[in-house]
């Protein structure tokens, strides 16, 4: 078993408010080290729920930030064959998971393009705004919808209503 402390140093300490686009990817692979080996498969891929990944899954890591005292919520970025999503997983402080969401990103279903993007604020509230085009026409940001997330003082990952 790899150390935790060694796995959280691959993620950067972000303050919230913080906002993930598709185009964050390119500024988070210019600047962040990839995960070895070991502490891929001793973290990321448990957090999956798989043992191995294949030739198409490629994983980053993006951000880390504190939300409460004794827990700490890691970003990291999972690309699959017409998958491409941030994904929020919170641990105590040993780096048990508590929970795991896909928190933005794009899929792609035959000719439907999926698009949403995420803002944490400081109030530990995840704001995501979703949208879908087909991929013949172009993406139209009034038929968005809205909703939110909120991360608990025990570390889970909340649905709200109402945003």
């Amino acid at each position: 078993m790899t150390d935790f402390n060694s796995f959280a140093s691959y993620f950067p300490e972000i303050s919230p408010p913080l906002t993930l686009t598709d185009e964050s990817i390119d500024y988070i692979n210019a600047t962040n080290d990839p995960l070895p080996l070991a502490l891929l498969h001793d973290f990321i891929l448990k957090w999956e729920g798989i043992e191995e990944t294949d030739e198409f899954t490629e994983f980053l890591p993006c951000l880390k930030f504190s939300p409460y005292k004794d827990i700490q919520a890691f970003v990291y970025w999972k690309a699959a064959l017409l998958r491409y999503e941030f994904i929020m997983v919170t641990t105590d402080e040993k780096g048990n998971a508590i929970a795991r969401k896909p928190i933005c990103g794009t899929i792609v279903e035959g000719d439907l393009i999926k698009k949403s993007v995420a803002r944490i604020d400081e109030e530990n509230i995840i704001h995501i705004a979703a949208g879908a085009n087909l991929a013949n026409e172009p993406f139209l940001a009034q038929q968005s919808q809205s909703f939110a997330m909120e991360i608990m003082a025990n570390g889970e990952i909340a649905f709200l209503s109402g945003d």
